[in-house]
């Protein structure tokens, strides 16, 4: 849809920047490309384009001599027209038969010329509101497409998302191998008054435990109001990149949150999570890199008779030498969290029950705890100040590592997960510990108050 040293036909000009099948200027027109060289296969107006031309009575039919063949068209169905919110990935799904029963391929394209991208003004996946902003990939042997390319970001040239009140034409062509050619069109209408339609949660890099209760959260961006008219929603899970989809919850109003049980033990793997309007073309994917669900190495909940977990300091005090000040449930973590008082200047870490350190048993393992309370030093005013906590790991009997850092509240709950991927590997031994501050300090209290851990989970993924 470029212009190419004035080289830009205003009637065949289907193709986002300088385009990408074989009559594009793909690759060759600097500042306007999407692709490095066209692609060997003809986009589906060339195709009209011959098709007009040899079947002209007064044009293409004239020349050479005409033989029946027995080979018949694909008949195609591009599916019924949809709406869909602005800025919101889609997907896009069409069926085809062949009479002589030959093995078809698929191309889904744009089919919008409108008006031209101009170099220097905006980019070449810029929506105009009539121009072509979604490129053609080459045939293959799937009849859908997730528009954009569930790998492919946004944000990637010649696949933009719609962002103005605009009808995108697109055309599902099949092709026999034989020279039998179908195409049928759909017409998808976009309301810029509703979207972004997003997955908020679970965040990239979060990991669910198998068979956990886990809560996904979208935004409904009006959705569920005129025209898109979306009332409920299907949350799915993908192992694979998005090849295939497992269903998580299916027909759950379209309200912006819902609980799920995430997939079962078989799993042990990355996964992305998409919520999809049910009966629409609509979805949303979470943001990647995806959900790990993986495998407890060691899971505690540091209730009563933790025994799990060890005082270390530079007194070397006997495990369990610390005190437990309340069992209890907090509404801001909805659970029984145990409240401690370790005396200042002890480190707190955990070991197994039967043995002073953990086992990796993949290359990708994972930690995750809850935490709540702050973790005090004071300054020469005397006036308190809030410490970030540090994780330690110690691998093979290596030596200390630090991990990462965190902060508490004395209101609220926190979650922080971190990731051993590229610390720790398959049949390592370890143990993780919880410093209060970067200077290798243990605890210090605010009063009496305590603190609290809970939740503490190690696990291990194979993704």
């Amino acid at each position: 849809n470029a212009s190419c040293s004035n080289n830009r036909g205003a009637d065949s000009a289907y193709e986002p920047g300088s385009g990408s099948t074989i009559m594009s200027y793909g690759g060759v027109c600097e500042g306007q490309n999407i692709v490095d060289g066209s692609d060997g296969y003809f986009h589906s107006f060339s195709i009209q384009q011959i098709t007009q031309f040899v079947t002209d009575a007064n044009g293409g039919a004239q020349c050479g001599t005409h033989t029946p063949t027995p080979n018949g068209v694909p008949q195609v169905n591009a599916g019924p027209d949809a709406t869909i919110p602005a800025l919101t990935p889609f997907k896009l799904a069409g069926t085809a038969t062949d009479p002589n029963g030959d093995a078809l391929t698929y191309t889904w394209e744009q089919f919008d010329n409108g008006a031209a991208w101009t170099n220097g003004t905006v980019l070449p996946n810029t929506d105009l509101g009539s121009n072509p902003i979604i490129r053609s990939f080459p045939p293959g042997p799937a009849n859908t497409r997730y528009v954009p390319a569930i790998n492919n970001p946004a944000a990637a040239k010649g696949e933009a998302l719609p962002t103005t009140n605009r009808t995108l034409k697109f055309r599902l062509t099949a092709r026999d191998g034989k020279g039998g050619v179908g195409s049928d069109d759909v017409n998808i209408q976009v309301s810029a008054a509703a979207g972004p339609f997003l997955v908020t949660a679970p965040a990239a890099g979060t990991f669910w435990t198998p068979n956990s209760q886990q809560t996904v959260t979208w935004s409904v961006a009006n959705t569920n109001q005129a025209p898109i008219n979306c009332a409920n929603v299907n949350i799915m899970a993908s192992s694979d990149g998005g090849a295939n989809f497992v269903m998580l919850k299916a027909n759950t109003p379209n309200d912006g949150t819902e609980a799920v049980t995430a997939p079962g033990s078989g799993t042990n793997t990355i996964i992305m999570v998409a919520c999809a309007g049910a009966g629409q073309i609509f979805y949303a994917i979470s943001p990647q890199p995806g959900v790990r669900v993986c495998s407890p190495i060691f899971q505690d909940d540091h209730e009563d008779g933790a025994a799990g977990w060890t005082v270390g300091g530079p007194n070397n005090p006997p495990n369990g030498n610390y005190t437990r000040w309340a069992l209890r449930t907090d509404g801001g973590f909805g659970g029984s969290s145990n409240y401690w008082f370790v005396p200042n200047g002890y480190n707190q870490s955990f070991t197994t029950l039967d043995s002073q350190q953990l086992t990796a048993t993949s290359d990708n393992v994972s930690l995750s705890f809850v935490h709540k309370y702050r973790f005090l030093s004071y300054n020469a005013n005397g006036v308190s100040i809030n410490q970030i906590g540090k994780v330690q790991v110690n691998v093979n009997n290596g030596g200390w590592q630090d991990l990462a850092g965190y902060t508490a509240s004395q209101d609220n709950y926190l979650e922080t997960q971190i990731d051993l991927t590229g610390k720790v590997k398959n049949n390592d031994n370890f143990v993780v510990r919880f410093l209060r501050d970067n200077n290798g300090n243990g605890w210090m209290l605010d009063d009496t108050s305590g603190w609290s851990l809970d939740n503490v989970l190690v696990c291990a993924s194979n993704p």
